[in-house]
C-alpha cells in the first residue's frame, strides 16, 4: 500500500509526506514514513527530510530512522559567502524479542557539520568543521564506539591561464571510548596536499609541482625467505652460528648470481602501525620553438628551435611514525628500520 501528499507554495517552499506498508503473509511486516521539507528565502536555503521504518519478523522486531537537516546563509553583502551546518543520522535497529537483545546488524552513526565557504567561482576557499559518532551493539544496549574531530581548509586559485594553484588539508583526531568493539585505537592524522601549474610565455615553460605529507595506519608485515633453485633468487643464507636453522638475520643480499638461492616473501599480518608519507613531484619543460618563428629564425635562434629541455622528479617515501609528522620529502629516516618503502625516480633529458 502506497500513499503520498506534496504540497508546493511557489519554487520556494515544498513539502512532501509518503507512506509505504508492506506485508508479507505473517512472516514479515514493514511500514516505511517520509517526511521532506524545503524553502528558499531572503539568502536561507533549508532542507530537511526524516526516514522512519518500522519491521517485525515475528521473532525480531526493528526500526530504521534517518533524519537529514542542511542549513545554510548566502550573505550577498560579502560577495556572496555561504555560512551554515547540516546533521546527518542513521539507527538501524534489530532486537530480539524473546531475550530483548539487540542484533549483529544493529548500528548508529551521526554527524555534525559546519562551513563557511566562497560562492562557486574559478577562485574560491573553504573552512569545515565535522564530528562523527559511531555507537554498536553490546548486550540490551548500544554503546558509544568512538568520536571523531575533522578539520578541513581549501583553496583553489585557477582563474588565471598562466599559473594556477590547488591546497588542501585536513586534520582528523580519534577519540576511542569502548575497545571493545573496535580494533582502533585513539589517534591523530595528517593529511594535507598541494599543487602548482605553470604555462607562460606561450607555452614555452609548462609545468606543475605536487606536494603531498600525510599521516595514518600502514598493515604490520612479516616477511620469510624461501628458498628456490640456485640463480633465481636474490638472497644468500650464512650460517653464522652453525645451528644449521636459518635465521633472518643470517640472510644477505647475494654478491653471486649462483649463491643466490632465497627470496624474500612478505604476509599480511593483522595489525596496524603509524606511518608516515610524502609525496613530492615536479615537471619542467622548456620549449623556445614555441616562441620563435622558425620561418623567420637565423642564427642563434634557429638553433633555439631545436632545443628542448624535459626534467622531472617523483619522490614517495613512507616511514614508521615518530611522534611528529615529517614534512620534508627530501630528509633521512630517524632510523634504518623506521623506513617502510622509498621510491624515487629523476628524469632529465636535453
Amino acid at each position: 500500500i502506497n500513499a503520498g501528499l506534496e504540497l508546493n507554495r511557489g519554487r520556494e517552499h515544498k513539502f512532501s509526506y509518503a507512506v509505504q506498508s508492506y506485508q508479507r503473509g505473517s512472516l514479515f511486516k514493514g511500514l516505511k514514513n517520509v517526511v521532506q521539507h524545503s524553502f528558499t528565502q531572503k539568502g536561507w536555503t533549508w532542507n530537511g527530510s526524516v526516514n522512519y521504518a518500522t519491521t517485525d519478523s515475528g521473532s525480531n522486531k526493528g526500526f530504521f530512522l534517518r533524519p537529514t537537516v542542511d542549513l545554510k546563509k548566502r550573505i550577498d553583502k560579502l560577495d556572496q559567502i555561504e555560512i551554515g551546518g547540516q546533521y546527518y543520522l542513521e539507527h538501524s535497529e534489530i532486537r530480539n524479542r524473546r531475550t530483548d537483545s539487540l542484533g549483529g546488524l544493529t548500528f548508529m552513526w551521526d554527524t555534525w557539520t559546519m562551513f563557511l565557504r566562497s560562492k562557486e567561482a574559478a577562485n574560491k576557499w573553504g573552512i569545515n568543521f565535522f564530528t562523527r559518532r559511531d555507537k554498536l551493539p553490546l548486550g540490551k544496549n548500544l554503546e558509544q564506539v568512538d568520536r571523531s574531530f575533522n578539520y578541513n581548509a581549501f583553496v583553489e586559485l585557477m582563474s588565471s591561464e598562466h599559473h594556477q594553484f590547488r591546497l588542501n588539508a585536513t586534520i582528523r583526531e580519534l577519540k576511542v571510548f569502548n575497545s571493545q568493539l573496535t580494533g582502533q585505537k585513539a589517534e591523530r592524522t595528517v593529511l594535507g596536499r598541494a599543487e602548482y601549474f605553470v604555462n607562460e610565455w606561450k607555452g614555452m615553460m609548462t609545468g606543475n609541482v605536487l606536494y603531498e605529507a600525510g599521516s595514518g595506519q600502514e598493515q604490520r608485515r612479516d616477511y620469510s625467505f624461501l628458498e628456490v633453485p640456485a640463480g633465481q633468487g636474490e638472497y644468500v643464507w650464512n650460517d653464522y652460528n652453525a645451528d644449521g636453522i636459518p635465521q633472518i638475520n643470517e640472510f644477505e643480499v647475494a654478491l653471486y648470481q649462483d649463491q643466490a638461492r632465497y627470496i624474500r616473501v612478505f604476509t599480511p599480518t593483522l595489525d596496524f602501525i603509524r606511518a608516515n608519507y610524502n609525496q613530492f613531484n615536479y615537471s619542467l619543460n622548456l620549449n623556445p620553438r614555441a616562441l620563435i618563428d622558425i620561418n623567420k629564425a637565423t642564427g642563434m635562434r634557429k638553433f633555439l628551435t631545436r632545443v628542448s629541455l624535459q626534467s622531472s622528479m617523483q619522490i614517495f617515501k613512507k616511514e614508521i611514525s615518530q611522534k611528529n609528522i615529517n614534512l620534508n620529502p627530501f630528509s633521512k629516516p630517524a632510523a634504518d628500520t623506521s623506513l617502510i618503502s622509498l621510491n624515487s625516480i629523476i628524469t632529465n633529458t636535453f
